[in-house]
């Protein structure tokens, strides 16, 4: 006869931190309470429940709560996601991560405007709302009084807090200061700022907002579409170092130049795969997703259970290594 294996509860994960049941509840479910834990007693929480592989049932919870514990992840821009697929896929990955952990599950959802119906019947039976890209679509949503529902952003414009929508991101403008300086102060001079169209749909500054902050930091700015254009125009030129803005591209543009010019060094973006894997990353403005991911869920669901909420603003580092 098989062995029956027991399900870990809240009550063993609570044994096991030394905690109350009350605050696995609040820092596990998100659930409203008036009890405060602390960052290093969620972290040991947290802690307790991945050692004993604890998962929440999400049936349970929704009878108990009378929600439907599903988030929708929703972009604006198709094609926008289609040429950012690396840095979206990545978001998404663990965004899907993060909501299973409190027993959430997820629907990825694009806003095209003939499927106006199903979005808001998706929109309206989940809990809260996730965006990741389109920060026009979002605006107009709320605009419109369609989007009634708590909304988190990722790395759009934190200027959407003033609409009642919690942003999570990192600093652009912060990472090319500092990857300036260091490469000032290793001798290079003459840096080239490689950016991709298609950040029009991956980071708060939009393409105009970044050629121009680019040229004030002091970076020589040039647009391209394809990876061979940047190939082409640093093959007579006599640049020190080209930073490549864009994830998806950072990989066709290294190889473009490795033909064109093999001894210019190239720093390009990353998205790591996990909070912990930073080996083999060299010459890489790494990109906190997980982290970003993990704040996100964490926001909406503090937002959905705290009565006196306000929206937030969290900024997370971009990682450079040189």
């Amino acid at each position: 006869m098989p062995e029956i294996t027991k399900s870990v509860t809240i009550r063993d994960v609570a044994r096991h931190a030394g905690v109350s049941i009350g605050a696995v509840s609040k820092v596990l479910h998100g659930n409203a309470s008036t009890i405060r834990v602390g960052e290093a007693t969620a972290k040991k929480i947290r802690e307790s429940a991945e050692s004993l592989s604890y998962r929440p049932n999400p049936n349970a919870q929704s009878l108990r709560s009378g929600r439907s514990r599903s988030l929708v992840i929703a972009q604006g821009a198709p094609m926008a996601f289609a040429q950012n697929s690396v840095f979206f896929a990545a978001i998404t990955d663990h965004l899907v991560l993060q909501a299973s952990k409190f027993g959430y599950t997820t629907q990825l959802l694009t806003l095209r405007p003939e499927d106006t119906l199903v979005n808001d019947n998706l929109l309206n039976r989940a809990d809260g709302v996730i965006w990741i890209s389109g920060e026009s679509s979002i605006s107009q949503f709320v605009a419109s009084g369609r989007l009634q529902k708590t909304s988190v952003a990722i790395q759009l414009n934190e200027a959407l807090l003033t609409q009642s929508v919690s942003v999570v991101g990192f600093s652009e403008e912060k990472i090319m200061r500092e990857l300036k300086s260091r490469l000032e102060s290793g001798g290079a001079q003459n840096v080239l700022l490689a950016c991709s169209s298609s950040q029009t749909a991956f980071g708060a500054l939009q393409l105009e907002e970044l050629i121009k902050l680019g040229k004030e930091i002091g970076y020589e700015v040039f647009g391209f579409e394809r990876a061979v254009e940047v190939a082409r125009h640093v093959a007579d030129a006599d640049y020190d170092a080209v930073m490549v803005w864009s994830v998806n591209q950072t990989e066709l543009v290294e190889s473009a130049i490795q033909f064109a010019k093999p001894d210019l060094k190239v720093i390009g973006m990353s998205a790591r795969a996990t909070l912990e894997t930073t080996d083999g990353l060299q010459n890489r403005v790494d990109i906190p997703v997980a982290e970003l991911a993990q704040s996100a869920v964490e926001l909406l669901l503090r937002s959905l259970n705290e009565q006196d909420f306000k929206p937030e603003l969290i900024h997370h580092e971009a990682t450079l290594y040189l």
